[in-house]
């Protein structure tokens, strides 16, 4: 193109006929910007836009026009849109681009008129430009000149990457620009330019770049290292530019040291040539001032990044195409970097922790919205919910990314209240503005309203401030006052955290900080979905290799699961485990997270260990002798953990009591201890049995042992109301007397006045023996007149005594049903609750809750047992328990069992398995081995004194002792193959024992181990060290081998007398007979620990731990013992090569969850699956001997699933549900009425109609239209039951005795029609309604008041019909209507649940039970029989509710159902969806007692009797 220089154009001008100029909005060193109209073709305009005129000096026409159809196709919310680029051609060639107009200001000028802007705000202004510009980079094109002037923030707050005027594509041809000279131009600044590149003073020879004199286009300080010396360019250079805008924009300053800022005035040419040679050279050499160390605080992540992209090498930026964004995002979400250690302990997370606040991202969400719009929140919790990390680290962090109120940024100042919150308050606040020192609420609001950061007061722990003495916390309760009533508070909010615990302190209205009830928010642990990022989102963010994590987290959710209370504990042991996989000095991989390091560490309980034990050191002798005792007294003598009252526990500790809440106080603080509604206890049971307090329990048993025995009889005198039957008698009385050291000062005062009264009884009985004989005769004479006051006084004390220990029965058996982890256990203790009735109405919940999808389990014993294995097919399990007992089960046990031979005797058995669990003591002392016989069901044990004992398993499923050697064993047991034989090595030598020959045993003196036997026992191998020899028991000859390698393993053939050697790295094949040369030599494993052969002899396996693996991880296989390829006539190995041989009908081994996924996938507890084995039927044995059946065991029971007919559509629905009789249950599908079988789901009948109740007389009424009459019939035979003319209307109900019928006219008149056969009947208007009925439920006889029929209306009205009367009662109204009404607790009472709440309507008056819950809406309510409780369903939930404490005590998940019916006499009710569409179905609450029972019988054979879990024989 021409060289001339560009025209300069007007306002009006039209050029190319396309684009009519309005005005300049700016000039640029490579073109104007206009504001222009858009013309079509016909001249009619067609939008406002930004038109760049560029240089047309710079530009190749051809290769612009390339240029720009890329620039156009761009699209991103951060990019300015392109319509058009080109060259325009009239009324000259020029470079144009047509953009969208914008209204806003560039970063330039905003940072002139604030000088700098909070980094929060810039960094997210950074994130949208890194975003834009992964687009072009994505697309090979660099912007080449990003600097605040060319980022554009839109009024709406939207920022735009401007001006691509001298953006390219790498390789592509650079404007071609005259560089300009210094001393003219626009005196606002330094716009882009050109610059030739002089030579670099480093290097003496010029390149060929700089010799031809190319321009270096940019802007100073802007510029990448590599663009100044002329590089080509790379997204890499857009990096560097960004991060020194981000530097400019946050600090007010350019990022490079030693230079000063841009002279002002650009005119003076000297000035700007010093300028640009300071800014060259510190850009070049990488001169960058300490970040760090600005005023405007710039976090730590933050700084790491822009050091990193400000780097002179651009390799060293880390930059590739379309991945900048990520850069920024990690910066975004974690400013301050990963925490080191990332795992924090038992600290808080501080707001260094944002982003690493792990399982809380529900939380964060749902208080972060509130606290978007509430002035003061105050999160309320269990200590060690997390409450001060979800405050620091979650919440302040949210109010920032989200730039609530317009702000730039939040910053948090703690205020913790102490002795003086005022005092606090102001240190808090002049942290923030040394003027804000004792300003009122509104000077606060103020400030607060005007500064760009916004501020947030962390007021933590607020009970401090509920404590405080009177009159030093005024003015934080005034302020927290004035914020929780006075509204919107823009930039200025207050967080506290408060204990559970102190929740009821703002009850008070009289209380200072009262106003703040409102303000309350639950926050609890986080759920156990979040465990898993919980223990691996620390490592992971800080770069560590995870091996083993899935493990940890079972550990962990294992802890946690009916323990939430225990995250600090999860905490601490994380931390200690990041602690343990620190790499070793010199280690060049880095750290790894393994489940060996967490098992080195013993997990939670060691990690917990470790910790109390450096916290006892810590203490002094007074301290650590309260802390001592205080865990001895929290624990019983057999390590069980007991809760306290804290006064009790701080009066028995010791004197001091001062002394005594400072122990307490630093235990709960270390995590050893945890308070609750003023109790104490062990935050964990391992606490108890830690060695230090082991030590002193030992030393201290007798005290302890005392003390114990007297809490416990204190506890059952204050349960029987002090009776005297409950005083101290005996051995502990005189136990007592003989020890008052011990009780002088360890008792409560319920054991003082124990052992008071029972001092008084003493005396009292002493008293008594003085004057026996002179009352002996007064007895005597009013002996028959006083015996029958006091037989009734007796009964009375025994029935007290009787109901205070099932109380106390009773409240045993729900706290294990609480604590208890297994589901089956927890099961088998809820159905015992439910037996002796227990007023807990979670119960039926916890029970549906723990058993459904659960498979059928039988347990086989309850005692640990290790190393269970079938050992020859599937009938007989063998198992250890402990170190003396055998556990033998019989799969197949038949106790009527016949030994005669059968006709038939080759039918194989019965799937159906029948296990019978025997428990044998082998030997007198512990035993150490056990080897099956292969040949036989036989098992060989071996005692720690070496004797060894034959026992046999009779089909009829006893265990005999066959034959006891008559030699001790030494050393481990070899068994034959083939023959009852068995080797070993004893005191005197080698030791062979054929059973066959009574008492005899073959001996050698060769001093060593047996390592195998032969199959048919003739040969016997042995080592001793190096020397490996071939015993031939028959001739006494003894062969030595000689092997190439020392042998680690020896096996003998299965067909021929050859001898298998497995050595370090590879085996070897000899024959015994000559043993020289080895017949077969091979590779293998380098450290061999199992070697076997395959039953055809032509293959052998030897397997071994991989030493190089990060898993240690077994390898192996088979190599094929003959020359060359596999003979086609050669048949497969079988099984796997490092398991043993498969046998028939033998189970296989459990390896992989995968393998058994209809268990894998349900909850089945503490189950060890990994352990167990799969038999053939489909039945899993787990490893701590569990018989699971495959399916869900109670699913009969609770879940009900019509089938057997043609399914409903997809539009259909259930409309009604009646419960037949015990085995049929009715749904009307639309409008047909289906009866099906309860057991099986099966379809009996159906019939056409509108369902409508059961009759007392066994009749299942429904109507239908039937001409001009509404036909009532039975919908089992189809039985005329009455006939009512037909009006226009609403059919209601039928009485209980299905003689009436009751209809709602059009005009809402309620009218009760006889059912007097089939001619219809007189119609009688009974009451006129001010609405139309929408619901109707029975309401039964009760307590003398006849049945009847609650009926809701469409105008709130709720009200009875009288069935026997037909009169019409209206109790009340609900608000604005209700959505469920049934019986209420008590005869007569209607419970209903509307916008409210749940309300029950009592003679007195309405009485509210439940305030309303957010969306809640209760569907449908199910009081239960007693009126203690009730069931409340949602479409979501159904819930248990108290009637007395009128909360919800327990909860199920529960999709879609929206009614329930009665189910069983007992109480116990089906959950149905009501007009939705679906399947006919529902679930089953087990509310009653015999359904109870019945599930935990199906569930498990565990029982409950006396307080002890046992198995049902």
């Amino acid at each position: 193109m021409s060289a001339k220089a560009p025209r300069d154009y007007a306002s009006g001008e039209l050029l190319d006929g396309r684009f009519l100029l309005l005005e300049r909005l700016g000039r640029g060193g490579f073109g104007d910007v206009w504001r222009a109209e858009e013309l079509l073709p016909d001249g009619v305009p067609l939008r406002t836009v930004a038109l760049k005129l560029l240089q047309r000096t710079a530009y190749d026409a051809a290769h612009w026009a390339e240029e720009a159809k890329l620039l156009a196709s761009f699209r991103h919310p951060s990019l300015v849109t392109i319509y058009a680029a080109g060259v325009l051609r009239a009324p000259e060639a020029i470079p144009f681009v047509a953009m969208e107009l914008l209204e806003g200001k560039n970063l330039a000028d905003v940072l002139r008129d604030r000088k700098r802007v909070p980094w929060r705000r810039v960094l997210g202004w950074a994130r949208a430009t890194a975003a834009a510009l992964d687009v072009i980079h994505g697309r090979g094109v660099v912007h080449l000149d990003l600097k605040p002037a060319n980022l554009f923030v839109s009024n709406d707050g939207a920022l735009k990457v401007l001006d691509f005027g001298i953006s390219r594509r790498a390789g592509s041809k650079a404007p071609e620009i005259t560089p300009p000279a210094f001393g003219g131009g626009d005196a606002a600044g330094l716009e882009t330019a050109a610059f030739v590149a002089a030579q670099d003073e480093r290097s003496s020879h010029p390149t060929r770049a700089q010799s031809s004199g190319r321009a270096v286009v940019g802007t100073p300080g802007y510029m990448a290292p590599e663009i100044l010396e002329l590089a080509e360019p790379t997204p890499a250079a857009d990096a560097y530019a960004l991060a020194a805008t981000i530097v400019k924009l946050a600090t007010g300053r350019m990022p490079y040291e030693d230079v000063a800022d841009e002279p002002m005035e650009v005119s003076d040419a000297a000035a700007m040539s010093a300028w640009w040679s300071d800014l060259r050279d510190a850009t070049l050499r990488g001169r960058l001032r300490d970040l760090s160390a600005d005023p405007a605080g710039l976090p730590r992540g933050l700084v790491a990044l822009l050091v990193r992209l400000l780097s002179v090498d651009p390799l060293q930026r880390g930059v590739t195409a379309g991945k900048l964004a990520a850069l920024f995002d990690e910066a975004w979400e974690r400013p301050f970097g990963v925490m080191d250690p990332p795992y924090a302990g038992l600290l808080p997370l501080p707001k260094e922790a944002e982003g690493q606040l792990f399982g809380r991202d529900d939380d964060v969400a749902r208080l972060g919205r509130e606290l978007a719009f509430e002035p003061v929140v105050v999160l309320y919790g269990p200590r060690g919910a997390g409450k001060s990390s979800l405050a620091w680290a979650g919440l302040v962090p949210h109010l920032a990314r989200a730039a609530v109120d317009g702000k730039d940024d939040w910053i948090a100042v703690a205020v913790r209240p102490g002795e003086d919150p005022d005092h606090a308050l102001d240190a808090a606040l002049g942290a923030v503005d040394p003027a804000l020192v004792g300003a009122s609420s509104a000077e606060i609001t103020q400030h607060a309203a005007s500064s760009p950061v916004g501020l947030v007061l962390l007021v933590d722990p607020l009970e401090e401030a509920l404590s405080a003495p009177e009159g030093t916390n005024t003015r934080l309760a005034r302020l927290l006052a004035d914020l929780a009533e006075g509204g919107e508070r823009p930039g200025l909010r207050v967080l506290c955290a408060l204990g559970e615990q102190h929740a009821a302190g703002l009850a008070d209205p009289a209380a200072p900080f009262a106003s703040l009830r409102a303000a309350l928010r639950f926050v609890g642990p986080p759920p156990a979905a979040a465990v898993h990022d919980i223990v691996t989102g620390p490592a992971r963010i800080a770069g560590a290799r995870r091996i083993g994590a899935d493990a940890i987290v079972a550990d962990v959710q294992r802890e946690l699961r009916g323990a939430d209370d225990r995250l600090p504990l999860v905490a601490l042991a994380l931390a200690a485990l990041w602690d343990k996989c620190a790499p070793e000095a010199g280690a060049r991989a880095g750290r790894v997270l393994s489940v060996e390091k967490w098992r080195a560490l013993g997990g939670l309980v060691g990690a917990l260990a470790m910790h109390a034990e450096h916290l006892l050191v810590s203490l002094d002798d007074a301290q650590r002798e309260v802390a001592i005792e205080a865990v001895l007294r929290l624990s019983t003598t057999d390590h069980k953990p007991v809760r306290w009252d804290e006064e009790e526990l701080v009066s028995v500790l010791g004197e001091d009591t001062a002394l005594v809440r400072r122990v307490l106080t630093r235990l709960e603080r270390e995590g050893l201890l945890r308070r609750r509604d003023g109790r104490v206890e062990l935050s964990h049971p391992s606490i108890a049995v830690l060695p230090r307090i082991e030590q002193v329990r030992s030393r201290d048993a007798e005290r302890l042992v005392l003390l114990e025995r007297l809490r416990e009889a204190a506890t059952a005198w204050d349960r029987a109301a002090a009776h005297p039957d409950f005083l101290l008698t005996g051995s502990l009385f005189e136990e007592v007397l003989r020890r008052p050291a011990w009780t002088r000062a360890s008792l409560t005062t319920l054991e003082r006045q124990l052992v008071a009264e029972s001092h008084r009884l003493a005396r009292r009985r002493t008293m008594r023996k003085g004057a026996s004989i002179v009352l002996l005769f007064a007895l005597l004479a009013f002996a028959v007149v006083g015996k029958r006051a006091i037989d009734e006084r007796q009964a009375r004390a025994e029935r007290a005594r009787v109901e205070a220990e099932e109380r106390a029965y009773v409240a045993e058996v729900l706290f294990r049903s609480r604590r208890v982890d297994d589901p089956y256990h927890r099961a088998a203790w809820i159905a015992e609750a439910i037996e002796f009735g227990a007023e807990d109405p979670a119960l039926p919940l916890d029970l549906l809750r723990a058993g459904t999808g659960l498979p059928r389990a039988q347990f086989l014993t309850l005692e640990p047992s290790t190393n269970p294995s079938f050992p020859w097919d599937d009938r007989w399990l063998v198992a250890t328990q402990g170190s003396t007992r055998l556990v033998v089960v019989d799969l197949r046990y038949d106790p009527f069992y016949n030994a005669a031979p059968t006709d038939h005797p080759d039918t194989p058995g019965s799937s159906e398995l029948h296990p019978r669990t025997l428990v044998v003591r082998p030997h007198e002392a512990p035993f150490v081995e056990r080897v099956p016989l292969p040949f036989d069901t036989a098992l060989a044990t071996r005692s720690v004194t070496g004797e060894v004992r034959i026992f046999r398993l009779r089909p009829d499923g006893e265990v005999m002792l066959a034959a006891i050697a008559p030699r001790r064993c030494t050393g481990a047991l070899e068994v034959a193959d083939a023959a009852p034989v068995l080797a070993c090595a004893s005191e005197n030598g080698l030791l062979r024992w054929d059973l066959r020959r009574s008492g005899d045993v073959d001996t050698h003196p060769f001093q060593g181990i047996v390592l195998d036997v032969s199959p048919d026992g003739s040969l016997v191998a042995a080592a001793s060290g190096s020397k490996l020899v071939v015993w031939r028991p028959g001739d006494g000859s003894l062969t030595e081998i000689k092997p190439t390698s020392a042998a680690v393993l020896a096996r003998f053939g299965p067909r021929e007398p050859l001898l298998a050697l497995a050595e370090h790295g590879a085996f070897e094949i000899l024959d015994p007979a000559r043993p020289d040369t080895p017949l077969f030599r091979g590779p293998s494993v380098e450290a061999p620990s199992f070697l076997r052969w395959d039953e055809g002899g032509l293959d052998l396996a030897v397997c071994g731990t991989d030493p190089t693996g990060p898993d240690k991880a077994i390898v192996g296989g088979f190599h094929y013992l003959r020359p060359g390829r596999r003979a086609p006539g050669d048949a497969l190995p079988q099984g796997s090569p490092c398991s043993p041989a498969p046998r028939p009908k033998r189970p296989a081994p459990i390896t992989s969850p995968d393998e058994v996924p209809a268990f894998a996938r349900v909850p089945i507890g503490p189950r060890d699956l990994l352990g167990g084995h799969r038999l053939e039927s489909g039945h899993v044995v787990t490893g701590d001997l569990v018989l699971l059946s495959a399916g869900g065991a109670i699913a009969p029971l609770v879940r009900f699933r019509g089938g057997d007919g043609p399914a409903p559509s997809s539009t259909s629905s259930v409309r009604a549900v009646v419960r037949e009789k015990s085995d049929v249950i009715t749904f009307q599908i639309d409008d047909e009425v289906r009866f099906y079988r309860v057991t099986n789901g099966k379809r009996e009948l159906g019939r056409k109609g509108n369902l409508l109740r059961r009759c007392q007389d066994g009749r299942v009424a429904a109507w239908a239209p039937e001409g001009e009459a509404w036909h009532v019939f039975d919908a089992r035979s189809g039985a005329t039951i009455g006939k009512v003319s037909r009006e226009p209307g609403l059919v209601l109900a039928v009485d209980e005795a299905c003689r009436t019928l009751f209809t709602q006219r059009l005009d809402g008149a309620l009218v009760a029609t006889p059912l007097d056969g089939a001619a219809p009947a007189a119609p009688r208007v009974i009451a006129s309604a001010d609405g139309y009925v929408y619901d109707v439920r029975p309401s039964a006889a009760r307590g003398g008041i006849g049945a009847g029929l609650w009926i809701a209306l469409s105008s709130g009205a709720l009200a009875r019909i009288d069935e026997a009367t037909s009169a019409v009662q209206v109790l009340g109204y609900a608000s604005p209507r209700a959505t469920a009404l049934g019986d209420g607790p008590l005869p007569g009472e209607l419970v209903y649940a509307d916008d409210s709440g749940v309300v029950v309507l009592r003679a007195r008056g309405p009485e509210r039970l439940l305030e309303a819950s957010g969306a809640t809406v209760w569907e449908d309510v199910s009081v239960a029989p007693d009126g203690r409780s009730m069931l409340l369903l949602s479409a979501d939930r159904v819930v248990a509710l108290d009637v007395a404490r009128r909360e919800i005590v327990g909860s199920m998940p529960l999709r879609g159902r929206t009614r329930f019916v009665p189910w069983d006499a007992a109480g116990s009710v089906l959950v149905w969806s009501f007009d939705r569409p679906g399947d006919v179905e529902g679930e089953v609450i087990p509310r009653g007692r015999p359904l109870a029972d019945a599930v935990a019988r199906t569930l498990s054979n565990l029982r409950v009797d006396h307080g002890r879990l046992g198995l049902q024989q």
